[in-house]
């Protein structure tokens, strides 16, 4: 009889500890983090906004700049969407598209925050939108480093086309 509550405390034990070392996450934000819900928020970001990069990305800057507005998020799901317009906004910088630069320093700094709060690591949250992990961390780590120094409030307004595009 005194063994099997040795053995119940010990597979409690095992298990807590399996439980605190989850892929992805510290282990002080195991118990709290919802990392199915960063993906999906991703995601989401990604059905909604990323058909509004055409000519520039402030569009799409700005769809996501609206679902981060919304009252009552979770901090999983503003990183989800933060994350979302960094790398959307890095895959149009790759080609050159106007706005992409901005757009990406506006949303870096918004992630990395969040994730630094809910204590989520680069290769988890970089997981959560498929790609190749290595560069978008690599590419991360330069950005941060070469991120402008003045808040977005003291940077020059863009101007518009007859179009209604921002240059």
């Amino acid at each position: 009889m005194v063994r099997r509550p040795l053995l119940a405390a010990l597979l409690l034990v095992i298990s807590l500890a399996a439980q605190a070392v989850q892929p992805g996450r510290s282990k002080a934000a195991a118990a709290v983090v919802d990392t199915e819900q960063i993906k999906a928020s991703a995601l989401d970001a990604q059905t909604r906004c990323y058909r509004k990069i055409h000519h520039d990305t402030w569009a799409f800057r700005d769809c996501l700049s609206g679902l981060l507005a919304q009252p009552g998020l979770s901090a999983e799901t503003r990183l989800g969407v933060a994350y979302f317009g960094w790398v959307g906004a890095l895959n149009s910088l790759r080609v050159g598209m106007a706005g992409a630069e901005e757009t990406a320093n506006e949303f870096l700094p918004q992630f990395r925050q969040l994730q630094k709060k809910l204590k989520v690591d680069d290769a988890m949250l970089c997981t959560s939108i498929e790609g190749d992990c290595t560069a978008r961390t690599a590419r991360m780590l330069q950005a941060e480093a070469a991120l402008p120094k003045a808040p977005a409030s003291q940077r020059p307004a863009r101007a518009r086309d007859v179009d209604g595009h921002q240059h």
